[in-house]
């Protein structure tokens, strides 16, 4: 990918920060968060395709998917934790 596209595809995907329903959250989860990862997985999945880019299944491979989703998930935690301390205060 060009620094060109890679700069575009970032701007276009934090640019959902500032949409009107960025404060709407599904239960406890933030929209704005969770789309903003929506859109990104939308575009890779689409350049996959696009480009006929066949994704790696190795070990190494699935130990990194897996790293990944632990790492979002501990976002979302976060998220949720920061929401709870500062509504108690």
């Amino acid at each position: 990918m060009s620094v060109p596209a890679a700069y575009l595809s970032i701007i276009l995907i934090w640019s959902t920060t500032l949409w009107p329903y960025s404060g709407v959250r599904l239960g406890r989860i933030p929209v704005s968060g969770n789309g903003r990862m929506a859109i990104g997985l939308a575009i890779c999945v689409l350049l996959l395709a696009v480009f006929r880019i066949r994704m790696p299944w190795h070990r190494d491979a699935r130990l990194t998917y897996l790293a990944a989703g632990w790492g979002y998930l501990a976002r979302c935690c976060a998220c949720i934790g920061a929401r709870a301390i500062f509504h108690q205060a």
